[in-house]
């Protein structure tokens, strides 16, 4: 057998030494295996029924604590069901103890009181009384109380302007606006840094600036050190409350010009028969039963007298809104037309902190319906919520701008600056928005004629 010959980069080396053929054809002995444990001992019978029963008890209390001591799994309760009649060896209500006020309730939930002997109060009531109870609770009702108790310690603590504030912003997507972004560039779904802080400020129900306004503004009315003026109804914010009303116009009449359902979707037209005494906002046909339907934008401020107690009395609820509804339907409905195919009115409110109707959150989900027009109602929803709080802090930043003090009362009064030439208005059918409402924060900015169209 001819000698091997190993080939490296230098030419051919010498062949390895045979000890190390060796070791290399001779791997050695095989590993030894790890010796196995030995198997455990066997418990005594006795022994292990104990260990059995041990287990099966945890098993037993871990599932109580979940489930109603029939050991049926819980299951909501049937709308409509009546209730059992009650015990007729319970004490009444009329016989509980009185109640403590709702901000002294504890952070648990539990309703105050004091037990007694043969009725426990509801203070001493658990999570597994509570599931087993005969009509059953969701889990929203059981935090329910809870998150009262917290909203009235918090609300304890506030003025009335401060309550009706913190009221008007929980529940009907009053935090849409909360997804913008800070961004001084503007653009859709952008709020500029130095108005968010201001935004972020009347959410929490603080006043909107740290320091406190100029006495007296240039409509010549006091001011509040929380700047409540301009809020309210400052004759100087007219032209922001017109332009803003305007844009959520032309943002609806955008979004229901891109549904298959809507043909024709006119702005600013006269009531069929009304010689332009009734004026709403829209008009939109169906597109498969040419029926007419008219409706009527308007944003409700929760601060005047007339709803700001049920404003904090109902804090979920949009008193504000919901009422302006009311009133829009009482003016429009009966001056509808009798006519085939038939007309509807529905009116379009929004609350000044952005809460939706509860009549216009119903009509907006079904003019919109659908999958393919999910996104378009979501983006309506949004871009109405972010200028709603745009206007609010240009409210602010306009009210503080216009300010004078009491010595300069016989000067000519500020201009405010949401009154300018930005201040919006309609100007021979051409609408034009107002840089406050796209975002931008120059004074300069472009508040030329836009294309309203959802998606840009």
């Amino acid at each position: 057998m001819a000698p091997t010959v190993w080939v490296g980069p230098d030419g051919p080396e010498p062949p390895p030494l045979p000890a190390v053929w060796a070791a290399w054809t001779d791997p050695g002995p095989a590993p030894t295996l790890a010796a196995q444990p030995a198997s455990p001992p066997t418990l005594p019978a006795a022994a292990g029924a104990l260990r059995a029963d041990l287990l099966a008890l945890g098993d037993a209390v871990t599932a109580h604590a979940a489930a109603p001591s029939s050991g049926t799994l819980w299951a909501a309760p049937r709308r409509g069901r009546a209730r059992p009649a009650p015990d007729a060896g319970a004490p009444s209500r009329a016989a509980a103890p009185a109640r403590r006020p709702p901000h002294e309730d504890p952070a648990s939930g539990r309703i105050g009181g004091t037990a007694t002997p043969t009725s426990p109060s509801a203070s001493s009531l658990s999570w597994r009384a509570l599931l087993s109870a005969p009509d059953g609770a969701s889990q929203r009702d059981l935090a329910r109380s809870a998150h009262a108790a917290r909203r009235a310690r918090v609300f304890s603590g506030l003025s009335g302007w401060g309550r009706t504030g913190l009221a008007a912003v929980q529940g009907g997507r009053a935090a849409l606006w909360l997804s913008a972004v800070p961004a001084d560039r503007g653009g859709r779904g952008t709020i500029p840094g130095p108005a968010m802080r201001v935004a972020a400020r009347v959410w929490l129900g603080t006043a909107p600036r740290p320091d406190a306004p100029r006495p007296r503004c240039s409509c010549g009315a006091a001011v509040e050190a929380n700047g409540r003026h301009f809020f309210t109804a400052c004759p100087a914010q007219a032209a922001r409350r017109t332009s803003v009303h305007h844009h959520i116009v032309r943002l609806v009449a955008a979004a229901l010009r891109r549904a298959p359902r809507w043909g024709a979707v006119a702005v600013e037209t006269s009531l069929d028969g009304t010689r332009a005494a009734r004026r709403p906002d829209f008009r939109a046909t169906a597109a498969a039963t040419a029926a007419v339907t008219w409706g009527d934008v308007s944003v409700a401020s929760p601060w005047p007298d007339a709803v700001a107690a049920q404003v904090r009395a109902t804090p979920l609820r949009p008193v504000a809104a919901a009422e302006r509804e009311a009133v829009k339907r009482a003016a429009y409905v009966p001056a509808l037309p009798v006519s085939d195919p038939p007309h509807a009115f529905t009116p379009l409110v929004w609350e000044a902190l952005g809460r939706v109707g509860p009549a216009t959150d119903a009509w907006l989900k079904a003019a919109l319906a659908g999958p393919l027009l999910a996104s378009v109602r979501a983006g309506l929803l949004l871009d109405v919520s972010v200028a709603l709080w745009r206007s609010v802090s240009w409210a602010v930043a306009g009210g503080y701008a216009s300010c004078v003090t009491p010595d300069d009362s016989a000067e000519e009064p500020v201009v405010s600056a949401s009154a300018t030439a930005d201040g919006l208005a309609w100007s021979g059918g051409d609408f034009r928005v107002p840089h406050f409402l796209r975002g931008a924060t120059g004074r300069r900015a472009d508040s030329s004629p836009i294309e309203c169209r959802i998606g840009d």
